[in-house]
């Protein structure tokens, strides 16, 4: 868990990153996508999810936060006690 802020900094600012290479859109005909197709479903499932934040009136902003949240609770899974 950070504890000063230089770490909390770094922490955003590594989480911003990592969700800012999520895809909106996905091309279902490029060669990544055949060749995984998990990770196809995973950008479609996240393009609808952003599309439904959008109609729920989140704007970009708010969803980056929401994403980096997410993310800080998803990565909670991988401390080791």
């Amino acid at each position: 868990m950070p504890t000063s802020s230089q770490e909390k900094d770094a922490l955003t600012e590594k989480t911003s990153e990592a969700f800012s290479r999520i895809p909106t859109s996905i091309d279902t005909d490029s060669p990544e996508a055949e060749a995984d197709g998990r990770a196809a479903e995973d950008a479609a499932g996240w393009a609808h999810t952003h599309g439904q934040l959008e109609q729920l009136g989140f704007g970009d902003a708010q969803q980056e936060q929401i994403a980096t949240a997410l993310a800080a609770v998803l990565s909670l899974g991988n401390v080791e006690f």
